[in-house]
C-alpha cells in the first residue's frame, strides 16, 4: 500500500512453461504516481520526501517483477529437481536391468539359432541318407520302367 491509501491491485494468472504450472504476478496499474495523483498537499513537504516516495513506488514496482520472476524460477526449478531425481533412477535402477534383460534376450535368441542351424544340418543329412538309399531303388525302377516303355515302343511285347 502506498501512501495516501492508494493500494495496488495485483493479478495472478495461471501460465505453464515446459509443462510447469505457475502463477504469473502482474501489476493492474503501475504503483508509479505523479505529485497530483498523491492525496496531500506536495508544496508544503520538502523534496526530499517526494524522492523518497517516488523511489519507494519504483521499488514497488520492481519487487512486483522479482517476485513474479521468482515465482516462475522456483516452480522451474522445483521441476528440474523432480526431473533430476526420476533421470538417476532410470539410469541407476532401471537401464541396468534393461540392459541386463536385453543380454538375457540375445543370449537365449543365440542359442536358438545355434539350435535352429544344428537341427536344419541334421535333417539335411537324414534326407541326404534317405535319398541315397531311395535313390538307389528309385533309380533302377526307373531304368526298368524306360526298358518298359521302349520295348512296348518298338512293338516288341513279353
Amino acid at each position: 500500500m502506498a501512501a495516501g491509501g492508494n493500494r495496488t491491485e495485483v493479478a495472478v494468472a495461471k501460465k505453464n512453461i515446459l509443462g510447469v504450472r505457475y502463477c504469473e504476478l502482474t501489476a493492474a496499474a503501475s504503483p508509479l504516481r505523479t505529485p497530483e495523483e498523491r492525496s496531500y498537499d506536495y508544496s508544503a513537504t520538502t523534496p526530499h520526501l517526494e524522492e523518497a516516495l517516488y523511489l519507494f513506488e519504483k521499488i514497488l514496482a520492481a519487487m512486483l517483477e522479482i517476485a513474479a520472476f521468482e515465482n516462475r524460477l522456483k516452480m522451474l526449478g522445483a521441476e528440474i529437481a523432480r526431473v533430476t531425481r526420476r533421470t538417476r533412477v532410470l539410469e541407476e535402477r532401471i537401464l541396468p536391468r534393461v540392459k541386463e534383460e536385453i543380454r538375457t534376450i540375445l543370449q537365449y535368441l543365440g542359442e536358438r539359432e545355434r539350435e535352429d542351424y544344428f537341427r536344419l544340418k541334421k535333417f539335411k543329412e537324414l534326407r541326404a541318407r534317405k535319398q541315397s538309399m531311395n535313390g538307389d531303388t528309385s533309380q533302377s525302377r526307373m531304368r526298368s520302367t524306360r526298358v518298359l516303355r521302349s520295348m512296348t515302343s518298338n512293338g516288341l511285347e513279353m
